[in-house]
């Protein structure tokens, strides 16, 4: 669909940023392109789950949990795990990095 090569775009320039180490910029843009994208697609959106999913990665790296952790939350509750084995790795990785933070930051 035409009105997607935008999105596209953009997503490969922030997937490029947080590839570079540039997680800090690249969590903010994710995030805002994220919430942009739920008001106008459904939450288990290819799109949706990408942004939301680089986000939370992104702030975690950045050792922001208050951030990180309402978008791999959101990431893990949208995602069908059993699309193929490269989602339930992620789905897999964004769990243990929940439950790090978590720990992290004193929950039992």
């Amino acid at each position: 669909m035409e009105g997607d090569a935008p999105g596209v775009t953009a997503m490969s320039v922030l997937a490029c940023r947080v590839y570079a180490g540039v997680n800090a910029g690249a969590a903010v843009l994710f995030d805002l392109v994220g919430r942009g994208c739920r008001k106008h697609l459904p939450p288990n959106s290819p799109l949706v789950l990408d942004c939301t999913y680089h986000a939370g990665h992104a702030y975690a790296e950045t050792g922001k949990p208050g951030q990180a952790l309402p978008q791999l939350r959101f990431y893990v509750q949208n995602t069908d795990a059993a699309l193929n084995s490269e989602t339930a790795d992620q789905v897999r990785d964004s769990r243990y990095l929940i439950a790090h933070m978590l720990a992290a930051s004193g929950y039992p």
